[in-house]
């Protein structure tokens, strides 16, 4: 018997952020709201970042309401769980990871992690989830005004078959 199809009807994201060991952001997020992305960018980002949102590219993004500060000095790390309602099961896939990269010009601070899957399940190696935390420009150089997260499994979708 195949397996039940994956639907994002059935997911659930679990996303928290930490800044050390104080937790900054925690969200429970269903798949719908990810698919649906972010239909109103706010002032004070840059065009390229604009230009990308607006864009016909599929993004799974979460709209942070109300912003929340992160700082740029400090450890700033990420988990994100995903859970299948329709048979109660949990995998992280993302698991504390660091946003060690920020693109000030971009207006993205950025992590990834590598997904592992069980070996009874096999998938090519290699496969990256990136995690990208939107602000805006606030000019402030020691924290970022988060707005919205977006998930990327770009390296999923290069790989040919």
């Amino acid at each position: 018997m195949l397996p039940p199809r994956l639907s994002f009807d059935n997911l659930e994201f679990f996303i928290d952020i930490w800044t050390g060991d104080k937790l900054i952001f925690s969200e429970v997020v269903s798949g719908p709201v990810l698919q649906t992305g972010m239909k109103n960018l706010p002032p004070g980002i840059c065009d390229w970042l604009r230009f990308h949102l607006e864009g016909p590219d599929y993004k799974m993004i979460l709209p942070v309401k109300p912003s929340f500060k992160a700082p740029l000095g400090e450890t700033v790390s990420i988990s994100v769980l995903v859970g299948r309602k329709d048979i109660n099961k949990v995998a992280c896939i993302i698991n504390k990871s660091v946003f060690d990269y920020i693109d000030r010009t971009g207006y993205r601070a950025m992590a990834f992690d590598y997904l592992g899957f069980s070996p009874a399940h096999p998938f090519v190696p290699g496969i990256r989830a990136w995690i990208s935390l939107l602000f805006t420009d606030d000019k402030n150089d020691s924290v970022i005004d988060v707005f919205g997260i977006e998930i990327d499994f770009c390296d999923a979708a290069k790989i040919q078959g």
